[in-house]
Formats: C-alpha cells, structure tokens, sequence
C-alpha cells in the first residue's frame, strides 16, 4: 500500500496526496509513514511553478556551470549515468533528433551524470557524441539525488525561462509527447 502511494505521489503529485491522505488515517504510527510524510513534502516543493533546486557542476571542461547561468532560456535536464542502458538508448537514437527540432530556439538541453568517475563520463560523451551542456554530479550526486527526488535513471525535467519547474518527470527524448510540452514551456512568458 506505501508503495501504491509513494509511486503516485511522483507520478501525479494531487492524485499521490489523495492516497497519501487515505493512507494516513489508516496508517497513523506506522514507519512508512514517516517516510512518506517526507517524500511528500520534498515533492511538494518540486511541484510545478516551484523555483527549481538550484545547483552548480563541472563541464567536460572543469567550468562550472550553474542552473542560474541558463536562466532565459527553457532548460532540459536529463540525469543519466554510464551504467544505464535506457539513458544510453535515449542518447543514441532519439536526443540528436530532439536537439536538431529545437535548433535555434531559447532550450538548453543539460545532462547531469551521476557516474563516479570521471574518465568514463568524458568517454562516453565522446563514443555518444553527447554535445552541449554536460555536467557530472560525482560527489555531490546525493545531494543532487535528493534536491530533485530521483529514485531511478533517467529522469527528466523541464526548467522553464524563469528557473521554475514546468514538469516533474517529463516525458524522455523518445516519447513523442515531449515536443508539445517543450513548445508549451517556450511559449510561457
């Protein structure tokens, strides 16, 4: 039953509260509890017009390079890491195609690795031919983990012009359904 809860409070943050609210009652001293209460409140923070957590990371490069630095334009985050293969299929065959619609319009697309090591990172960007703004977390990566209540890879984020959250758990670059909502999150004003 926590679990039914928990995976709808990321699926569907109003519709998570209705169940989270049922379960409560039922559930008062329980330790699943507990740990609901908190994933519902960190989600409730992340729910969209909320400002975005922000962060700063290294480049490829060494740069750092906030969330704030983007600020104008729609930000695109994608949290990946070398050992997952959805990520790698999602790089492979359907982000150079997202990128070339988007060309020339106010999107950043920014990957944020989670991968430990470094070299791998910069070996994979270069065998996937992974251009643009490429951050790793390393370190950091659980707070970052937290910030923006990642449980699995990949997840996405759409950041619209003004550093708030549009969409919590948007869609990947191979679901057809992502361009209305970029197009959406570029024209808000």
């Amino acid at each position: 039953c926590a679990s039914l809860v928990l995976e709808q409070l990321k699926n569907s943050f109003e519709a998570g509260s209705r169940l989270y609210q049922r379960f409560r009652q039922d559930f008062q001293h329980s330790d699943k509890l507990r740990y609901l209460e908190k994933v519902q409140a960190n989600l409730k923070r992340l729910e969209t017009q909320k400002e975005a957590p922000l962060f700063t990371l290294k480049n490829e490069a060494g740069q750092e390079v906030s969330l704030k630095d983007l600020r104008g334009n729609v930000v695109y985050l994608d949290f990946w890491a070398s050992n997952c293969p959805p990520c790698l299929e999602e790089f492979r065959n359907h982000l150079p195609a997202l990128k070339q619609r988007f060309k020339g319009r106010k999107i950043s697309f920014v990957t944020i690795s989670f991968d430990r090591d470094t070299s791998i990172w910069k070996r994979n960007l270069n065998r996937l031919n992974i251009n643009g703004v490429n951050l790793i977390a390393g370190r950091t990566g659980s707070q970052l983990e937290k910030a923006y209540e990642i449980s699995s890879l990949p997840t996405y984020y759409i950041i619209d012009k003004n550093g708030r959250i549009f969409r919590r758990n948007a869609f990947r670059p191979s679901e057809p359904r992502l361009v209305y909502d970029l197009d959406a999150a570029l024209a808000e004003d």
